[in-house]
């Protein structure tokens, strides 16, 4: 038999012997509540999600609409894992960005280490320029 896949809702009839068995998943890390209505009767339970594993970031993002010459500005970003979840990088494993800009990056190292938000951040000192 082929699986269904539902999402939010599913209503279930019990077989004969009265229980009911089902599987849920989700992609979201954090506790998520399962509830259960027989009836009158109202029950909820918690579905617990890990959170992504320190090496499973798929995507970087960074935030920085506009440097000034002259100035050190901070670069922010963050590392997401396949499913939009926050990955923690934590001591075991690590991010390289490598900044090829106008300007001198420092904060930056081989081995930056991103929060439990997945967030990280370097500075940058956006040299001066003179077109002629």
């Amino acid at each position: 038999m082929t699986p269904r896949h539902y999402s939010d809702t599913v209503t279930m009839t019990a077989g004969s012997g009265g229980s009911v068995t089902f599987k849920a998943t989700s992609r979201l890390a954090g506790n998520h509540t399962i509830s259960m209505v027989s009836g009158t009767a109202t029950a909820s339970t918690l579905l617990k999600v890990a959170a992504a594993a320190h090496d499973a970031g798929k995507t970087i993002t960074y935030d920085k609409s506009s440097m000034e010459a002259g100035a050190t500005s901070t670069i922010t970003g963050t590392l997401v894992d396949a499913n939009g979840n926050p990955v923690a990088t934590g001591g075991t494993a690590s991010i390289a960005v490598t900044w090829t800009g106008k300007g001198l990056p420092f904060g930056n190292s081989a081995a930056m280490q991103t929060n439990k938000d997945g967030e990280f951040s370097f500075q940058v000192l956006v040299l001066s320029y003179r077109d002629w």
